[in-house]
């Protein structure tokens, strides 16, 4: 909650100043995320061998083609798993090409803000339009796109304005407009 996150920052400030509360906040984050990690795995031990068969889920795995998960009972973990396996190639591409910079800061922030979309849709029971995704090429696309892209020395910048344009601009932008006219027909 947001309460006692404002709490420990403003403890933390006062006990020991700016860098004492930056150096604070990330334990007490890893603190937290175990907390909560640790009670999930204790539920998800405890479920049945089966599937949630939750299109929560799968609205969130951008994979081309696949339309189900693949994890049975530990299908709630896919999504992370799959973020993670993206952030650290591209990062890995990025590092291993000196390539970290701002348009290398661009598209892992327009690519992250495409994954928070899609959390949020799939929340709200709704999915990315399919043309969008495909547009996104995909999670194995957009890897395999900026991997071929840095490996061959072309400029990052063409795929940071494409990968903000779309998933910050036109991404937003239909969403606007379809709840737009989802309130008009109310």
């Amino acid at each position: 909650p947001i309460g006692e996150r404002w709490l420990a920052i403003s403890v933390a400030s006062v006990v020991g100043g700016a860098g004492f509360t930056f150096t604070v906040m990330p334990i007490l984050a890893f603190i937290s995320a175990a907390v909560v990690f640790r009670g999930r795995l204790i539920r998800t031990r405890e479920m049945d061998k089966v599937g949630t068969n939750s299109t929560l889920i799968v609205d969130q795995l951008d994979l081309l083609g696949l339309r189900r998960s693949f994890f049975m009972r530990w299908d709630w973990i896919e999504p992370s798993l799959l973020r993670g396996v993206e952030a650290i190639i591209l990062i890995s591409i990025f590092a291993y090409q000196d390539l970290l910079g701002i348009p290398a800061f661009i598209i892992l922030f327009s690519i992250f803000f495409h994954h928070y979309d899609n959390l949020y849709r799939a929340l709200q029971g709704e999915q990315k339009p399919e043309w969008l995704s495909a547009l996104g090429f995909f999670l194995g696309g957009r890897v395999l796109l900026i991997g071929i892209a840095a490996l061959a020395g072309w400029s990052l910048t063409y795929f940071a304005w494409y990968f903000s344009l779309l998933f910050l601009g036109v991404s937003s932008l239909q969403w606007v407009m379809t709840h737009r006219v989802k309130g008009s027909k109310r």
